[in-house]
């Protein structure tokens, strides 16, 4: 049998949204925009600012993935919930006591 911690659900979805938050302020393609004045006329600015252009880009994606995880854990717990909900209401229906009840 499937036994689901909801909360902990919920947590996860939260941490995963915060590593995304987080991946999102990383700004590779900035911090290499500063090579150009650091070694002029090397060449490595126009190198180095696509390559942080490529790793911005390769972040963006992983926080993408992190938050569309995280949005299906999240819709899974809500899902849980309402599972447990609809099913305990149907069980209410019968009507059973417990032993030594009236």
């Amino acid at each position: 049998m499937l036994q689901a911690d909801i909360d902990e659900l919920h947590k996860l979805a939260g941490t995963l949204a915060a590593a995304a938050t987080t991946i999102r302020q990383v700004k590779a393609a900035v911090a290499a925009s500063g090579i150009a004045a650091a070694m002029p006329g090397s060449g490595l600015d126009s190198v180095c600012t696509q390559a942080g252009q490529f790793v911005d880009g390769a972040y963006q994606r992983v926080a993408g993935k992190l938050e569309q995880v995280g949005g299906k854990i999240e819709t899974t717990a809500q899902w849980y919930l309402a599972s447990d909900a609809d099913f305990a209401a149907e069980m209410r229906k019968f009507d059973i006591h417990h032993a030594g009840q009236q």
